[in-house]
C-alpha cells in the first residue's frame, strides 16, 4: 500500500510538472506559428481546462485504483508534445518541405489534444 502511494506521488508530481511545461511552451508559441494557430489554441484551451485538477491527480489515481501505466504513457506523450510545439515555431515559410511538416505537425498537435482529452474523460472521472 505505502509502495502505492509513493508511486501514484511521484507519477502525479511529474505529471503535474509535464504539464506545465507544455501548458508554457503552448502559450510561448501560440502567437508565433500563426498556421498552427487553431490548433494550439484548442490544445492551449484543453490544457487550462485540466490545469485545476493536476493537483488532485495523486489522490483520484490513488481513490480510482487506475494503474500508473496510463499516467507514463501521457506523460511521454506531452513530454513529445512540449518538443512538437516547439518544432512548430521554429517551421519556416520558405522551407522545401514547409506544406508537409506543417500538416504533419498539426495533425500531430490534434492527436495529442485528443489524447490529453480522453485521458481526463476516462481517468478524471470522480
Amino acid at each position: 500500500m505505502a509502495a502505492a502511494f509513493v508511486a501514484g506521488n511521484v507519477v502525479g508530481a511529474a505529471f503535474g510538472e509535464v504539464l506545465a511545461i507544455l501548458h508554457d511552451a503552448v502559450k510561448n508559441v501560440v502567437g508565433q506559428a500563426i498556421v498552427f494557430k487553431s490548433n494550439l489554441e484548442d490544445l492551449k484551451s484543453t490544457l487550462d481546462d485540466v490545469a485545476p485538477v493536476v493537483r488532485e491527480i495523486r489522490e483520484l489515481s490513488l481513490a480510482l485504483n487506475r494503474p500508473e501505466k496510463d499516467k507514463k504513457v501521457l506523460i511521454e506523450q506531452m513530454d513529445k508534445g512540449t518538443k512538437l510545439v516547439l518544432k512548430c515555431s521554429k517551421i519556416k515559410r520558405w522551407s522545401w518541405n514547409y506544406c508537409f511538416k506543417a500538416y504533419s505537425y498539426a495533425g500531430k498537435l490534434k492527436e495529442l489534444n485528443d489524447a490529453i482529452e480522453k485521458f481526463c474523460r476516462v481517468n478524471l472521472i470522480v
